[in-house]
């Protein structure tokens, strides 16, 4: 997940869960999970958790966020946005 607009620096991503999918070459499958409201909250420099509101952004692939993952593995990732204004 990555906190865009956030009113404080937040991490460049965090990760909130993942899911381990098995696929052959061009299989497609609708996969699902649940994130809770405390997993939105990022941890501020004093250690102390908050809602960061502003856009949050989830990725999900076989890559961390950002182009050089993508150039060094191929794979690009998908990615859905939740907006906590």
């Amino acid at each position: 997940m990555t906190v865009q607009d956030a009113p404080f620096e937040t991490p460049r991503a965090s990760l909130i869960g993942f899911q381990t999918v098995s696929l052959q070459p061009g299989e497609n499958r609708v996969i699902s999970f649940r994130v809770q409201p405390e997993q939105l909250h990022v941890f501020k420099e004093d250690g102390s958790a908050v809602n960061a509101g502003g856009r949050h952004l989830f990725h999900v692939g076989g890559v961390s966020p950002g182009s050089r993952g993508e150039q060094l593995t191929g794979t690009k990732l998908l990615t859905a946005t939740l907006d906590r204004n």
